[in-house]
């Protein structure tokens, strides 16, 4: 399996994973009427298996910049 390496705004390039690497994916997801944010995170091997994953849901809502923040925050703890 293939995952994007960061280069230029304008470039892209592909890697594929080394045994002792891991890809993570990240998201946030925004309910004003429940006025609470989701985050979800779910990491798997060079394989592309999955490892493990953990999901939270906060609450008052924010905005946008604010919970994506929080969702990096969240994945690096």
């Amino acid at each position: 399996m293939v995952y994007p390496c960061p280069m230029k705004q304008d470039e892209e390039a592909w890697m594929t994973l080394t045994p002792d690497m891991y890809k993570c994916n990240i998201d946030a997801s925004f309910f004003t009427s429940l006025n609470k944010v989701g985050l979800g995170m779910c990491l798997g091997d060079d394989a592309d298996d999955f490892v493990l994953a953990k999901t939270i849901w906060f609450a008052p809502s924010c905005d946008i910049d604010a919970g994506e923040a929080v969702r990096l925050h969240t994945t690096l703890e």
